[in-house]
């Protein structure tokens, strides 16, 4: 039996709003369908973060992720 590696990255963008939940996710460059869905999920799932701040003020921003995929 031969071991086959499958490897890649999804790159997904998204907006971490100022109450630090994550909307607005999308793959900015993906590998196929069912890698870019999973990785949309992996985002989601994620607790909130710490929104960014200007000054002393809560603010939204924009991340770009890249999630690397390693499978046997």
């Amino acid at each position: 039996m031969e071991n086959h590696t499958v490897t890649g990255r999804v790159y997904v963008s998204f907006v971490v709003e100022k109450d630090g939940s994550i909307t607005n996710v999308h793959v900015v460059k993906g590998m196929d369908e069912d890698y870019n869905e999973r990785a949309i999920a992996c985002v989601r799932k994620m607790p909130n973060w710490v929104a960014a701040e200007h000054g002393n003020e809560k603010v939204r921003s924009q991340v770009s992720l890249p999630i690397h995929f390693e499978l046997q």
